[in-house]
């Protein structure tokens, strides 16, 4: 398998097939915690029990019975796991008053933070603007099937089809900018 990454919406996890697995495996607890940590270079105030706690970048704050639940295993289950991770040095654990603070260790290398993710789409976005071609076999087809026109649920033909240098956008770049929306991202 090629290496490289993925960004994940957290969202999935409140998805049917997410919701579906009985009981998690260690891969999919591991993606869990990834998903459950603070993203924000802020830190945020978390109430749990009328206790005011700060959940800073990569820190999540989850109770072992929480764990347990939402990943359908035993406490003990979770204890282990959660001990092995510390272990490999992928979390650090620690027991609050009212909860526990998984904190993971080198997050930045899970989650690149806003800027660096919008400078690093802007460089994509300006690669495949110079470089695409048009292809002059798709001016030729005659097939206006409503079909042809949807792609990550957007209708490309509802999409600014020029550029703002004025070049009219070929297929391939509307698709491209429908799955940006499609993902949220609206700066294109």
């Amino acid at each position: 398998m090629e290496k490289g990454w993925i960004s994940l919406n957290r969202s999935l996890l409140d998805h049917w097939i997410w919701k579906d697995s009985n009981e998690l495996s260690k891969a999919e607890a591991w993606i869990y915690l990834l998903m459950a940590a603070n993203h924000s270079d802020k830190p945020k105030k978390v109430v749990i029990k009328d206790k005011v706690l700060e959940c800073g970048r990569g820190e999540s704050l989850r109770s072992l019975e929480t764990l347990s639940n939402d990943w359908n295993w035993n406490r003990s289950k979770v204890r282990r796991f959660l001990k092995v991770l510390e272990k490999e040095n992928m979390i650090r654990h620690a027991s609050e008053t009212v909860t526990s603070r998984i904190s993971i260790c080198n997050y930045g290398t899970y989650q690149i933070n806003k800027s660096e993710s919008e400078t690093h789409l802007k460089r994509k976005r300006n690669a495949f603007e110079t470089h695409s071609t048009t292809n002059n076999n798709d001016n030729n087809e005659n097939k206006t099937d409503d079909a042809d026109f949807f792609f990550f649920g957007i209708d490309i033909r509802t999409l600014n089809q020029r550029t703002r240098q004025g070049k009219q956008r070929t297929k391939e770049q509307l698709i491209h900018i429908a799955k940006l929306e499609s993902e949220g991202i609206t700066d294109y």
